[in-house]
């Protein structure tokens, strides 16, 4: 591991004010950070030889104190981050198709007749 003094520091917003979180990377380490909501987000580390996925859950006690914070990471291969790359796309084009198909269904104009009705039928 390399020294702190060797870290790129960054600055990321949490999203939920105008807070910001200061995160150390090892120099000549790749960081991306996505954000899921206001307290959670998937960050990815890479380097020369490495891919790590980390999921994190920042919840600060005073704020929820039923919901646990909490920090998991996994380095994973290229071949796996390859094929977990394209589960993920396949997943998000198949759900972006269905979220398409549902609001142009909801979007069709019910077809009238034309008559009015003033009776029982």
């Amino acid at each position: 591991m390399r020294a702190a003094a060797e870290a790129i520091v960054e600055y990321w917003p949490t999203g939920s004010s105008n807070e910001e979180v200061t995160v150390a990377t090892p120099k000549g380490t790749r960081a991306a950070r996505f954000p899921v909501n206001t307290s959670d987000a998937i960050h990815v580390y890479s380097d020369d030889g490495h891919i790590w996925i980390q999921i994190r859950r920042d919840v600060p006690t005073e704020q929820d104190i039923g919901r646990s914070s909490f920090k998991v990471a996994v380095c994973v291969q290229p071949g796996t981050a390859h094929k977990l790359a394209m589960e993920l796309m396949t997943i998000a084009v198949r759900n972006q198709e269905r979220m398409k198909a549902k609001a142009s269904a909801s979007a069709k104009p019910t077809p009238t007749t034309g008559k009015t009705r003033t009776g029982p039928a």
